[in-house]
């Protein structure tokens, strides 16, 4: 038995598709079926190497794998014989109709207050007809025939789905150039690969209508349907509007951890924070895909780098050394992480607390007079825990400053920023004579 991610290599993996792909796998790892990655690349104009290996990486990153895998494109000589037992069995009809045609048709059909559905009019095409159109050069299409009666089925998440194939246009299958589509040959290789369950977008639930009769028309059981709900931005709208920026290798390179991007999609349209974060294998143990939403599924750029901060926040020793090496960074100690980890948003931003701890920097300086009064009351000696509170407390007896007025000036003149980590623990790690010299307004 199997599930099934069938991406098109027609460009970037998404954060919808990839939502997809985490409920396939999660679903097959639960009870113990094999998880397929099907690459759809029948569109031989659009597919392109570069894109199957980018979806593989992306799966790879956010820690799915798979069992089998095979492309289209290796499989045609099987869409062949399904074509030819419908051909021979009357269930699909060729036509001549040019795209101009069929636009023209449906502007008829719309002036006159019928839907655009096709009329099915090459049914009726003479010996002769049908000879002159090849004598123009003109090459057919072919159309799988719909039964006359509507097409029921139970949806694992929306329940009973009634599909009145009137309403619909007879589905085309096969181009006039020979190119297969996704209807037929998405069927075929379900049937091949003995899939189970099919788990996709609601925005198939149309194209699951179609293909249970095409299941039925082969000879073969339909799997199970679920139909998730889509994700749209935090304003509703589609996501396709601005993909680019969220496809999986562009939110790997802003800085998102794979297990922040996993769970977020795991959980997304049921949290508005997100405190805990499971290992795979914890969220497939626990995965139900019929208490999935039918209501679309926000998904909110701003709250997904929160969910990451507060990852990080989370994180021991042991990971920062592991990331540190990615990165190449020097080795650094743990009270180093311990101080910095609470003011980052993404990994990447450790860089900025090295340089401003170990290295050189612009101190921001607007009132001398007052910074010259704390450097005069500077501890002796080598900075404790307790150092900074010691000081403080000195500069706001002599000054009578406190809040933001007595801590900022500081803040600046030391770190050259108005934010960071808790200026106590920066003390114990910026060495004494780079505090005293950023103190005196020099860069280091």
């Amino acid at each position: 038995m199997v599930l099934r991610f069938a991406p098109s290599p027609t460009g970037l993996l998404h954060v919808g598709n990839l939502r997809t792909a985490i409920i396939n796998w999660l679903f097959a790892k639960k009870n113990n079926q094999d998880f397929l990655l099907r690459i759809d690349d029948t569109d031989n104009t659009r597919s392109k190497k570069e894109y199957v290996d980018s979806i593989e990486k992306d799966l790879k990153w956010i820690g799915l794998d798979w069992d089998l895998k095979y492309a289209q494109s290796e499989r045609l000589d099987a869409y062949d014989d399904a074509f030819n037992y419908l051909k021979s069995n009357n269930l699909i009809y060729r036509c001549f109709e040019t795209d101009e045609e069929l636009a023209l048709k449906r502007a008829r059909q719309r002036n006159s207050g019928l839907p655009p559905v096709y009329d099915r009019s090459s049914l009726s095409l003479s010996s002769d007809k049908i000879n002159q159109y090849l004598s123009e050069g003109r090459s057919p299409y072919w159309r799988l025939k719909l039964p006359d009666s509507p097409i029921t089925w139970k949806d694992e998440i929306y329940g009973e789905i009634r599909f009145d194939s009137k309403s619909y246009s007879d589905p085309v299958i096969v181009r006039a150039d020979g190119r297969y589509l996704y209807t037929i040959t998405s069927v075929v290789d379900d049937i091949f690969s003995k899939v189970s369950n099919i788990i996709r977008g609601s925005d198939h639930l149309t194209n699951s209508g179609i293909q249970i009769y095409l299941f039925q028309a082969l000879g073969s059981k339909a799997p199970t349907f679920f139909h998730h709900s889509l994700m749209t931005g935090v304003d509703g709208d589609p996501l396709s509007k601005r993909i680019g920026s969220l496809s999986i290798s562009s939110i790997r390179e802003s800085g998102i951890e794979p297990e922040v991007l996993l769970n977020y999609l795991t959980f997304v349209g049921d949290i508005t924070t997100q405190s805990e974060f499971y290992p795979i294998n914890a969220l497939a143990k626990n995965f139900d895909p019929k208490k999935l939403s039918k209501s679309n599924a926000p998904f909110d750029e701003r709250l997904l780098k929160e969910v990451n901060s507060g990852f990080l926040q989370q994180q021991n020793y042991d990971f920062f050394i592991k990331k540190s090496g990615e990165l190449k960074l020097k080795e650094l100690s743990n009270e180093f992480w311990g101080a910095i980890r609470n003011n980052i948003k993404v990994f990447d931003e450790v860089k900025i607390w090295i340089d401003i701890i170990y290295g050189n920097i612009q101190p921001v300086i607007d009132d001398h007079e007052y910074i010259n009064l704390a450097l005069n009351l500077i501890p002796e000696g080598d900075f404790n825990e307790l150092s900074w509170q010691n000081w403080t407390e000195l500069i706001k007896e002599k000054s009578g400053r406190k809040g933001k007025k007595l801590f900022m000036p500081l803040r600046l003149a030391i770190t050259g920023k108005d934010f960071g980590p808790e200026m106590a623990k920066l003390l114990l790690l910026i060495e004494k004579e780079k505090i005293l010299s950023r103190l005196n307004g020099q860069i280091s």
